[in-house]
Protein backbone atom coordinates (compact mmCIF):
# COMPACT_ATOMS: atom_id res chain seq x y z
CA UNK A 1 0.00 0.00 0.00
CA UNK A 2 1.49 3.38 -0.99
CA UNK A 3 1.31 6.57 1.01
CA UNK A 4 -1.56 8.04 -1.01
CA UNK A 5 -3.78 5.03 -0.54
CA UNK A 6 -2.87 4.87 3.16
CA UNK A 7 -3.79 8.53 3.62
CA UNK A 8 -7.01 7.91 1.73
CA UNK A 9 -7.91 5.06 4.05
CA UNK A 10 -7.01 7.22 7.05
CA UNK A 11 -9.25 10.05 5.87
CA UNK A 12 -12.08 7.59 5.27
CA UNK A 13 -11.67 6.31 8.82
CA UNK A 14 -11.72 9.83 10.20
CA UNK A 15 -14.92 10.48 8.28
CA UNK A 16 -16.39 7.29 9.73
CA UNK A 17 -15.50 8.37 13.25
CA UNK A 18 -17.16 11.72 12.65
CA UNK A 19 -20.40 10.29 11.29
CA UNK A 20 -23.81 10.74 12.94
CA UNK A 21 -23.03 14.31 13.98
CA UNK A 22 -26.19 16.41 14.08
CA UNK A 23 -26.75 20.13 13.58
CA UNK A 24 -25.69 22.94 15.86
CA UNK A 25 -28.87 23.16 17.97
CA UNK A 26 -29.13 20.34 20.50
CA UNK A 27 -32.16 21.66 22.38
CA UNK A 28 -34.23 24.84 22.10
CA UNK A 29 -36.79 26.12 24.59
CA UNK A 30 -38.51 28.82 22.55
CA UNK A 31 -41.34 29.47 25.04
CA UNK A 32 -43.94 29.32 22.29
CA UNK A 33 -46.89 28.49 24.54
CA UNK A 34 -49.45 31.26 24.98
CA UNK A 35 -51.13 29.61 27.96
CA UNK A 36 -50.73 31.13 31.42
CA UNK A 37 -51.00 28.16 33.82
CA UNK A 38 -51.45 28.37 37.55
CA UNK A 39 -48.46 29.33 39.66
CA UNK A 40 -46.09 26.48 40.32
CA UNK A 41 -47.28 24.27 37.46
CA UNK A 42 -45.55 25.71 34.39
CA UNK A 43 -43.68 23.01 32.48
CA UNK A 44 -42.25 24.11 29.14
CA UNK A 45 -41.30 21.42 26.64
CA UNK A 46 -38.46 22.01 24.16
CA UNK A 47 -39.53 23.13 20.70
CA UNK A 48 -36.43 21.57 19.10
CA UNK A 49 -34.52 18.48 20.22
CA UNK A 50 -31.69 16.96 18.18
CA UNK A 51 -31.81 13.33 17.11
CA UNK A 52 -30.45 10.81 19.63
CA UNK A 53 -31.02 13.19 22.54
CA UNK A 54 -33.62 13.34 25.32
CA UNK A 55 -34.47 16.72 26.88
CA UNK A 56 -37.42 17.06 29.30
CA UNK A 57 -39.47 20.16 29.99
CA UNK A 58 -38.18 23.12 31.94
CA UNK A 59 -39.43 22.56 35.47
CA UNK A 60 -39.34 24.69 38.59
CA UNK A 61 -37.95 23.62 41.92
CA UNK A 62 -40.14 24.16 44.98
CA UNK A 63 -38.21 27.32 45.83
CA UNK A 64 -39.06 28.92 42.49
CA UNK A 65 -42.53 29.73 41.24
CA UNK A 66 -43.53 29.76 37.59
CA UNK A 67 -45.90 32.66 37.11
CA UNK A 68 -47.01 31.99 33.57
CA UNK A 69 -46.40 33.19 30.03
CA UNK A 70 -46.28 36.71 28.68
CA UNK A 71 -45.52 38.34 25.33
CA UNK A 72 -42.98 40.92 24.19
CA UNK A 73 -42.50 42.90 21.00
CA UNK A 74 -46.06 43.80 20.24
CA UNK A 75 -47.31 40.30 21.04
CA UNK A 76 -44.90 38.51 18.69
CA UNK A 77 -42.53 36.95 21.23
CA UNK A 78 -43.62 34.70 24.11
CA UNK A 79 -41.54 34.47 27.30
CA UNK A 80 -41.87 32.55 30.57
CA UNK A 81 -41.85 34.28 33.92
CA UNK A 82 -40.30 32.79 37.07
CA UNK A 83 -40.44 34.19 40.61
CA UNK A 84 -38.97 33.09 43.91
CA UNK A 85 -40.81 31.97 47.01
CA UNK A 86 -38.00 33.07 49.30
CA UNK A 87 -36.14 36.37 49.49
CA UNK A 88 -32.56 36.69 50.69
CA UNK A 89 -31.11 39.91 52.04
CA UNK A 90 -27.92 39.45 50.01
CA UNK A 91 -28.08 38.98 46.24
CA UNK A 92 -25.55 36.18 45.81
CA UNK A 93 -25.41 32.75 44.20
CA UNK A 94 -24.84 31.18 47.62
CA UNK A 95 -28.00 32.87 48.88
CA UNK A 96 -30.05 31.65 45.92
CA UNK A 97 -28.63 28.13 46.33
CA UNK A 98 -29.47 27.94 50.03
CA UNK A 99 -32.96 29.25 49.29
CA UNK A 100 -33.36 26.49 46.66
CA UNK A 101 -34.60 28.98 44.08
CA UNK A 102 -34.13 27.60 40.56
CA UNK A 103 -35.67 26.09 37.47
CA UNK A 104 -33.93 23.30 35.65
CA UNK A 105 -33.59 21.14 32.53
CA UNK A 106 -31.26 18.38 31.37
CA UNK A 107 -29.84 16.84 28.19
CA UNK A 108 -29.19 13.11 27.85
CA UNK A 109 -27.57 11.48 24.81
CA UNK A 110 -28.93 8.10 23.73
CA UNK A 111 -26.83 5.02 24.42
CA UNK A 112 -23.89 4.92 22.04
CA UNK A 113 -23.88 8.69 21.46
CA UNK A 114 -21.99 11.63 22.95
CA UNK A 115 -22.46 15.39 23.28
CA UNK A 116 -19.87 18.02 22.42
CA UNK A 117 -21.31 21.33 23.60
CA UNK A 118 -20.29 24.69 22.18
CA UNK A 119 -22.53 27.31 23.81
CA UNK A 120 -25.81 28.16 25.47
CA UNK A 121 -27.74 31.29 24.52
CA UNK A 122 -30.78 32.80 26.22
CA UNK A 123 -32.66 36.01 26.94
CA UNK A 124 -33.59 37.50 30.31
CA UNK A 125 -35.64 40.51 31.39
CA UNK A 126 -37.16 41.83 34.57
CA UNK A 127 -40.80 41.02 35.05
CA UNK A 128 -41.60 44.65 35.84
CA UNK A 129 -40.54 48.20 35.06
CA UNK A 130 -39.06 48.78 38.52
CA UNK A 131 -35.55 50.26 38.37
CA UNK A 132 -34.86 49.80 42.08
CA UNK A 133 -35.31 46.07 42.70
CA UNK A 134 -32.18 43.88 42.67
CA UNK A 135 -33.09 40.74 40.74
CA UNK A 136 -30.45 38.26 39.62
CA UNK A 137 -29.92 34.92 37.89
CA UNK A 138 -27.05 32.41 38.11
CA UNK A 139 -26.53 29.71 35.47
CA UNK A 140 -24.86 26.54 36.79
CA UNK A 141 -24.35 23.08 35.28
CA UNK A 142 -23.40 19.67 36.71
CA UNK A 143 -23.26 16.02 35.68
CA UNK A 144 -25.61 14.97 38.50
CA UNK A 145 -28.14 16.66 40.79
CA UNK A 146 -25.79 16.15 43.72
CA UNK A 147 -23.09 17.99 41.82
CA UNK A 148 -24.70 21.37 42.50
CA UNK A 149 -23.24 23.03 45.59
CA UNK A 150 -23.07 26.52 47.08
CA UNK A 151 -19.57 26.85 45.61
CA UNK A 152 -20.36 25.60 42.09
CA UNK A 153 -18.87 27.58 39.21
CA UNK A 154 -21.39 30.10 37.92
CA UNK A 155 -21.27 30.08 34.12
CA UNK A 156 -23.25 33.28 33.71
CA UNK A 157 -24.86 35.83 36.01
CA UNK A 158 -26.40 39.26 35.80
CA UNK A 159 -28.56 41.62 37.82
CA UNK A 160 -31.15 44.23 37.04
CA UNK A 161 -29.97 47.82 36.79
CA UNK A 162 -31.08 48.38 40.39
CA UNK A 163 -28.33 45.98 41.43
CA UNK A 164 -25.73 47.36 39.04
CA UNK A 165 -26.35 44.84 36.25
CA UNK A 166 -27.67 44.98 32.70
CA UNK A 167 -30.84 42.86 32.76
CA UNK A 168 -33.50 44.71 30.82
CA UNK A 169 -36.14 46.26 33.07
CA UNK A 170 -39.59 46.24 31.52
CA UNK A 171 -43.17 45.36 32.30
CA UNK A 172 -44.53 42.07 30.98
CA UNK A 173 -46.79 43.65 28.35
CA UNK A 174 -47.07 43.66 24.58
CA UNK A 175 -45.18 46.96 24.38
CA UNK A 176 -41.90 45.51 25.63
CA UNK A 177 -38.69 45.44 23.65
CA UNK A 178 -36.35 42.45 23.35
CA UNK A 179 -34.87 41.15 26.64
CA UNK A 180 -31.11 41.13 27.21
CA UNK A 181 -29.18 38.51 25.17
CA UNK A 182 -26.60 36.18 26.76
CA UNK A 183 -24.11 33.75 25.20
CA UNK A 184 -22.04 31.38 27.33
CA UNK A 185 -19.08 29.33 26.06
CA UNK A 186 -19.49 25.60 26.76
CA UNK A 187 -16.67 24.34 24.53
CA UNK A 188 -14.95 22.64 27.48
CA UNK A 189 -17.90 20.24 27.81
CA UNK A 190 -16.98 17.50 25.35
CA UNK A 191 -17.43 13.75 25.11
CA UNK A 192 -20.51 13.77 27.36
CA UNK A 193 -22.14 10.34 27.41
CA UNK A 194 -24.50 10.78 30.37
CA UNK A 195 -27.01 13.38 31.51
CA UNK A 196 -25.88 17.00 31.77
CA UNK A 197 -28.00 19.12 34.13
CA UNK A 198 -28.55 22.89 33.93
CA UNK A 199 -30.04 25.16 36.55
CA UNK A 200 -30.98 28.82 36.52
CA UNK A 201 -30.87 29.92 40.16
CA UNK A 202 -32.93 33.05 40.79
CA UNK A 203 -33.08 35.80 43.34
CA UNK A 204 -35.75 38.47 43.58
CA UNK A 205 -36.60 40.84 46.46
CA UNK A 206 -40.08 39.43 47.05
CA UNK A 207 -42.19 36.52 45.83
CA UNK A 208 -44.33 38.91 43.78
CA UNK A 209 -41.37 39.90 41.58
CA UNK A 210 -40.00 37.79 38.74
CA UNK A 211 -37.52 37.37 35.91
CA UNK A 212 -38.64 36.40 32.42
CA UNK A 213 -36.69 34.00 30.17
CA UNK A 214 -36.86 33.30 26.47
CA UNK A 215 -35.12 31.24 23.76
CA UNK A 216 -32.89 29.03 25.92
CA UNK A 217 -30.78 27.20 23.32
CA UNK A 218 -27.95 24.72 23.86
CA UNK A 219 -25.65 24.37 20.84
CA UNK A 220 -23.17 21.66 19.91
CA UNK A 221 -23.05 18.30 18.17
CA UNK A 222 -24.39 14.83 18.84
CA UNK A 223 -22.27 12.02 17.42
CA UNK A 224 -21.90 8.26 17.67
CA UNK A 225 -19.27 7.10 20.13
CA UNK A 226 -16.58 5.30 18.08
CA UNK A 227 -15.92 1.67 18.94
CA UNK A 228 -12.56 1.00 20.66
CA UNK A 229 -11.51 -0.98 17.60
CA UNK A 230 -11.95 2.14 15.47
CA UNK A 231 -9.59 4.08 17.73
CA UNK A 232 -7.06 1.26 17.57
CA UNK A 233 -7.29 1.15 13.77
CA UNK A 234 -6.94 4.92 13.62
CA UNK A 235 -3.84 4.86 15.84
CA UNK A 236 -2.34 2.04 13.78
CA UNK A 237 -3.00 3.88 10.54
CA UNK A 238 -1.34 7.04 11.84
CA UNK A 239 1.71 5.04 12.97
CA UNK A 240 1.92 3.15 9.68
CA UNK A 241 1.68 6.38 7.67
CA UNK A 242 4.42 7.95 9.77
CA UNK A 243 6.70 4.96 9.14
CA UNK A 244 6.07 5.09 5.40
CA UNK A 245 6.76 8.80 5.29
CA UNK A 246 10.01 8.24 7.19
CA UNK A 247 11.14 5.58 4.78
CA UNK A 248 10.28 7.75 1.77
CA UNK A 249 12.43 10.57 3.15
CA UNK A 250 15.38 8.22 3.69
CA UNK A 251 15.05 6.93 0.15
Amino acid sequence: MNIKSTLGALLALLALVATSASGSVIVDYAMTTTVSPSNGTLDINPTVTASNVTAPALVNQSGSTATGSFVYNGGTDTVSSWATTFSSAATTYAGAFVANNYFTFSITPDAGYQLDLTSITFQVASGSSSTTSDRAFYLVTASSPSGFTSTSTVLSTDRTIGGGGTIAVQAATVTNTVPTDYTVDLSSFTGITSTQYFRFYLQTPTISQSLTFDDIIVNGTVSAVPEPSAYALLAGSVLFTAVLCGRRRKA
